[in-house]
């Protein structure tokens, strides 16, 4: 018996182990090009499940939205109810993905897509077929998937026995001009056959061409999450075939760099988490350089309790040679510099690999300005400008490079040559911005003055200590306080525009972002994005969708009163 439970307890093991480790890509997957820009995945079940904690589900929240006492309105509903009885599956994943392509002779073309799986094919096809704008008259049958497409849109539907996909396909294409001036339209029916064509790729992609076949996109699935986000350098390559600059290995630097990124909406805050995969060519490169961190100084003491936001970017100034010999352009970029009198050592080695910024007390205000017109006079007249206080330092890194390249801006203007250092040249000035530069570091403030407060500042600012922790050790960190900022965007409580209304709604609801990223580890560097909410308590994505319905509320009864004063004003 004990032999039994053993056996069969060593087989549920393996089941579990074996279905955790390879799990694969969900089957939609093969219908999406390994090219295409950008994929997001939405697990449609889990979302369900937290807005129900707010006592809201998809169906209630549309109602809101849409006021059936409006003819227009109740014909929209009754859209979106044929919709839900379609045969599409609204019950798993929903996908959006972006292909995007270019050349010199065809332009930029973009193709949107949303796909989704179908529960009933025979079903769809009788929804499609009632709905007038779809025109059933353009329906063509493949062998393997059927579409609508037609040249007056730049839609198209298309699906198959499993999935439904609609591609809201743009081209980059102009017009021109025949020898007497005359304008003549673009040939439309060419975009519609690209359309078709990017279309009918998806239903026959190969294995080895579809993002399923992506062991980064198929790991993403084994965390569990609300959705996933994946994108890839891969379609720059296709821009760069396009284009007459012929870079040696570019194609080998970019090629097969992926990014996949979980989010989840959790109770008082959005959580990303991304990892980004490179391939050989980059990883090499950065590794060789990896391990630099950022100085948490200007943010810990900057001297405001009204701190707006801040980035710290850390890292290594040789990585830039390293890139150049890797490309094979080092040698052109010497030669373009030597005309200047300059090296490409003088520019990676300027800087430590340090580079501060913070901002704070931002307001947009009223301020009297004075223009000098040409004959001399002057005149003035009341502007809205944004006020802030600012500090961005760079540390030096090698002084004789550094003497050389400011040695230079001083030649062309651009700065002026002191006892100390540098400072700003006439132009920089005009500006209002203090400039100083030593053999220590480069400064940009706001002012000389709120620069020195600065240095002689022993007060932290009211950044939070546990931000700071987190910042630590990290390449790459920045905050951004949206509610100072919003409330820097606010003129006064009592502007009661809908803009205002909807943006002290905004201000209710988000309180911060932070973002961080680490280091170059394991041929892949880790970073992470939270969006925090000013209500804690609540899911995130609850206090979303009250915001989207609360907004709504607001424009309507706006519009409405506008309407009402326009009505009692014509009569």
């Amino acid at each position: 018996m004990n032999k039994i439970i053993s056996t069969l307890s060593l087989l549920v093991t393996i089941i579990v182990f074996t279905t955790s480790c390879g799990k694969k890509a969900p089957s939609e997957a093969k219908y999406i090009p390994k090219d295409a820009t950008s994929i997001v995945v939405i697990n449609q079940k889990t979302l369900e499940e937290k807005l129900k904690s707010g006592n809201i589900t998809l169906d209630s929240f549309i109602n809101k939205m849409l006021d059936t006492k409006d003819s227009a309105n109740a014909a929209s509903l009754k859209k979106w109810q044929d919709f839900k009885n379609s045969g599409i599956d609204l019950d798993n994943n929903l996908y959006f993905f972006v292909v995007q392509k270019g050349s010199i002779s065809k332009g930029l073309t973009t193709a949107v897509n949303i796909m989704a799986g179908l529960k009933d094919q025979a079903k769809f096809e009788k929804y499609i077929k009632e709905q007038k704008e779809f025109n059933a008259k353009n329906l063509i049958q493949e062998n393997n998937f059927s579409y609508l497409s037609s040249i007056d849109t730049d839609l198209s539907l298309s699906w198959n026995k499993e999935i439904a996909i609609a591609t809201f396909y743009k081209r980059d294409i102009k017009g021109s001009y025949d020898s007497v001036g005359n304008y003549i339209e673009p040939d439309k029916s060419e975009t519609t056959k690209d359309k078709n064509e990017e279309v009918k790729r998806y239903f026959n992609l190969k294995e080895n061409e579809s993002v399923a076949s992506v062991a980064y996109f198929n790991d993403m699935f084994k965390t569990k999450a609300d959705g996933y986000i994946f994108g890839s350098t891969n379609s720059m390559l296709g821009f760069l075939a396009s284009t007459p600059l012929n870079i040696p290995k570019v194609e080998e630097l970019l090629k097969d760099n992926y990014t996949a990124s979980t989010f989840n909406f959790e109770n008082g805050k959005i959580e990303v988490n991304n990892t980004t995969y490179t391939n050989p060519m980059l990883s090499s490169i950065l590794k060789k350089y990896s391990g630099s961190s950022v100085n948490t100084h200007l943010a810990e003491f900057f001297p405001t309790q009204n701190l707006n936001g801040t980035i710290l970017i850390s890292f290594k100034p040789e990585m830039f040679d390293g890139l150049l010999k890797e490309l094979e352009i080092k040698g052109m970029l010497e030669a373009f510099l030597a005309q200047q009198g300059l090296t490409s050592a003088d520019l990676f080695k300027l800087l430590s690999g340090e580079i501060n910024i913070a901002m704070s007390d931002f307001v947009i205000e009223n301020k009297e300005v004075t223009q000098k017109l040409y004959d001399g006079s002057t005149y003035t007249y009341n502007k809205t400008v944004p006020n802030f206080k600012l500090i961005a330092t760079a540390p030096i890194g090698d002084k004789a490079a550094f003497t050389k390249i400011m040695d230079k801006a001083v030649e062309n203007n651009l700065l002026a040559k002191t006892s100390t250092g540098y400072t700003s040249g006439e132009m920089l000035a005009s500006s209002g911005m203090y400039f100083m530069a030593d053999e220590k570091q480069i400064v940009i403030a706001s002012s000389q003055d709120f620069y020195t407060t600065y240095l002689n500042n022993k007060t932290k600012s009211n950044l939070n200590s546990n931000i700071i922790a987190d910042f630590k050790g990290k390449s790459m960190a920045a905050f951004i306080d949206i509610n100072s900022i919003i409330k820097g965007f606010t003129p006064t409580a009592k502007d009661s525009t809908i803009s205002n209304k909807v943006l002290a709604m905004v201000n209710t609801t988000f309180k911060n972002f932070i973002a961080t990223t680490e280091n170059f580890k394991d041929n892949s560097f880790k970073g992470k994005v939270t969006l925090n909410m000013v209500n804690e308590k609540q899911n995130s994505l609850v206090s979303i969708i009250n915001l989207i319905d609360e907004a709504s509320k607001a424009i309507k009864q706006t519009t409405n009163s506008t309407t009402n004063s326009i009505d009692e004003n014509t009569f």
